[in-house]
C-alpha cells in the first residue's frame, strides 16, 4: 500500500502540473483569439476546436483530483445519517458504482478510439486524427479510479476483485470489429486484478501465521491452483450451453461479488504480531514479524533482493518451455491425444499437492532445502522428457514438473518474508516477479526457435537444465539479512 500511495502521490503532482500548464495555455489562446478578433478583425479557426477538446481533459483531471481530496460535490444526506456500519456499506456501494461508471467510460472511449483509428477520421479545423482527442476520455476515466485510495488495508483485495470482475465483463463486451480492446480488458484488467488479489490475500494470510508461513502460503496456493479442477469444467459447460459471453459475464459477476465479500472480512495482522501460545525455539530466534520490515526502497539495495529476482527468473525454465507444449510434446512422439489430456490433468494434481505438502515442509526444513527439492523434481522431469519414450515416463515427468514448479509458488513468498519481514513482503515479491515476467517472453521464444530449427527438444532442455540450476544456486546463496528487532528500535 505504501508503494501504491507513493505512485498515486506522484501521479497527483503530474496531474496538477498538467492542469496548470493547460489552464495557462487555454487561457492564453482564448485571450489572444478574442484580441485578434476584435482588434485585428481576424481569428484562429483552429483555436475553438483545440480549446473545447483540451477542456474535456481539464474536467476529467479536475474531477480525479477533487475525488482524491474529498472536495467533489456530493449529496451526503443519507451518508451523514447512518451509523459506522452503514457508512462502510455505502462507501463500498459508492466505489463499485463509480468503478462501473468509469469502466463504461473506458470501454466506450477505447471503442470509439479504435473506430476512429480504423476509419482515419480527422478533425475539421486542425486536420488532426480524431482519436487524439477521444483518447482523453478513457485516460481521464482511468485516472478517476484513484478514488480507491481512500480505503485502508482492505483496499488490495477489493481493488483486485473489482478490476478482475470488470475485466471479465468488459471482455465479453468487446465487439468483433475491435479485437485490440482485448489488450486492455483481458490482458491488462484481468491480469492486474488477478495479480493484486493473488498477492494481497496471500500475504495478508501469511501475516497471521508468522510461525507457519509455509503452510499458510501452501494452502493459499493449493486452493489457487486447485480451483481450476472444478471451475474449468463449469466454465466449459456454460460456454457450450450458452456462449462465451455468458460465461465471461457470469464469471465476472460471481468472482467480483465473492471476492468483495471476502475482502470486507480481511484484516492485516498488527505490527510485530506473535500468535497466542507461540513457543520460541531453543536457540531463541525471534519470528520474522518481530524484526523491522524493509520497504522496497531499502530492499532493492540488498543482494537478497537481486538473488531472489534472479532465482525467480531462471528457475521456471522447464515450465516456460513445456507450458504451451504439454499436449504437443506427446503428440509429436506419436502418443494418443487422450494421454496428452491425462498428462495435463496429472500436472495440475502434482501442482496442487506440491504446493500444499512442500509448503508445509518449508516450516520444518527451511525454504532453501525445499527449494532444492523443487530443483530435484524439475531435474527428474527434464531427464524423463529428454530420454523417455513411453507414456508412463512422460506422465511421471509431468507430475514432477507440476510438484516442483508448483511448490516454488510457496517458497518465494516465504523467501521474501524471511529476508525483508511481512509488512512489505508482498510489494517486494511483486517487484521480484519482474524477472520472471521478462523470462516468460524470452525463454519460450528461444526454445521455440531451437525446436523449430533442429526438430528436437534437446537444446531447449539443456538450456532449461542450466537455467534451473542457476536459479536454485541463486536461492541457496541468499544470506540472512540482519534486521533490527522492533523492540530495540522502539526502546531507542
Amino acid at each position: 500500500m505504501k508503494t501504491y500511495k507513493t505512485i498515486m502521490n506522484g501521479l497527483t503532482k503530474v496531474e496538477e502540473f498538467v492542469l496548470c500548464v493547460i489552464t495557462v495555455v487555454v487561457t492564453a489562446i482564448t485571450f489572444i483569439n478574442v484580441l485578434s478578433r476584435y482588434v485585428f478583425h481576424s481569428n484562429f479557426a483552429w483555436s475553438e476546436e483545440l480549446v473545447i477538446n483540451v477542456f474535456i481533459l481539464m474536467i476529467m483531471l479536475g474531477c480525479a483530483l477533487a475525488t482524491r481530496d474529498g472536495s467533489m460535490i456530493t449529496l451526503s444526506l443519507i451518508f451523514d445519517n447512518v451509523g459506522v456500519g452503514g457508512k462502510k456499506i455505502l462507501t463500498v456501494i459508492d466505489t463499485v458504482v463509480n468503478l462501473i461508471f468509469y469502466a463504461i467510460l473506458i470501454y466506450t472511449g477505447f471503442n470509439k478510439v479504435f473506430d476512429q483509428i480504423s476509419t482515419g477520421k480527422e478533425t475539421f479545423s486542425l486536420g488532426w486524427p480524431e482519436w487524439v482527442f477521444t483518447i482523453l476520455l478513457p485516460i481521464g476515466s482511468i485516472v478517476g479510479g484513484k478514488l480507491l485510495q481512500k480505503f485502508g488495508g482492505k483496499a488490495v483485495t477489493l481493488i483486485g476483485a473489482i478490476v478482475f470482475g470488470a475485466g471479465l465483463i468488459l471482455t465479453g463486451l468487446v465487439p468483433n470489429s475491435a479485437p485490440g480492446l482485448l489488450y486492455f480488458t483481458y490482458s491488462f484488467l484481468i491480469g492486474m486484478g488477478n495479480g493484486i488479489t493473488y498477492c494481497g490475500t496471500m500475504y495478508c494470510v501469511m501475516g497471521w501465521y508468522p510461525d507457519k508461513k509455509g503452510l499458510a502460503a501452501g494452502l493459499c496456493m493449493a486452493f489457487n491452483g486447485g480451483s481450476s479442477a472444478f471451475l474449468a469444467p463449469l466454465c466449459s459447460y456454460i460456454t457450450q450451453a450458452f456462449n462465451v459471453k455468458v460465461t465471461l459475464f457470469s464469471c465476472g459477476i460471481v468472482c467480483a461479488v465473492v471476492c468483495i465479500l471476502c475482502g470486507l472480512g480481511m484484516k492485516s495482522a498488527p505490527l510485530g504480531y506473535v500468535p497466542e501460545g507461540y513457543v520460541a525455539p531453543a536457540d531463541g530466534e525471534a519470528l520474522s514479524s518481530q524484526y523491522v520490515s524493509y520497504p522496497i526502497s531499502k530492499a532493492w539495495k540488498t543482494k537478497q533482493f537481486w538473488l531472489q529476482l534472479a532465482a525467480m527468473a531462471f528457475f521456471p525454465a522447464f515450465y516456460l518451455i513445456m507450458f504451451s507444449r504439454f499436449s504437443l510434446f506427446m503428440t509429436d512422439k506419436g502418443i494418443d491425444l487422450a494421454y496428452a489430456t491425462l498428462g495435463v490433468s496429472l500436472y495440475n494434481v502434482g501442482n496442487v499437492v506440491g504446493r500444499f505438502l512442500l509448503g508445509k515442509l518449508v516450516d520444518n526444513l527451511g525454504y532453501k532445502k525445499i527449494y532444492g527439492c523443487c530443483w530435484l523434481l524439475c531435474m527428474i522431469c527434464g531427464l524423463c522428457l529428454l530420454t523417455g519414450e513411453s507414456v508412463a515416463v512422460i506422465l511421471v515427468a509431468y507430475v514432477c514438473l507440476g510438484a516442483g514448479f508448483g511448490a516454488t509458488n510457496t517458497v518465494y513468498p516465504v523467501m521474501s518474508t524471511t529476508s525483508f519481514g511481512p509488512v512489505y513482503a508482498g510489494n517486494i515479491y511483486g517487484f521480484a516477479l519482474l524477472g520472471y515476467m521478462v523470462m516468460t517472453q524470452v525463454i519460450p521464444r528461444v526454445a521455440a526457435a531451437s525446436i523449430d530449427g533442429t526438430g528436437s527438444y534437446a537444446i531447449a532442455f539443456v538450456m532449461a537444465f542450466v537455467l534451473c540450476t542457476l536459479g536454485v544456486i541463486c536461492g541457496a546463496l541468499i544470506p540472512k539479512l540482519n534486521r533490527p528487532l522492533l523492540k530495540d528500535v522502539e526502546e531507542s
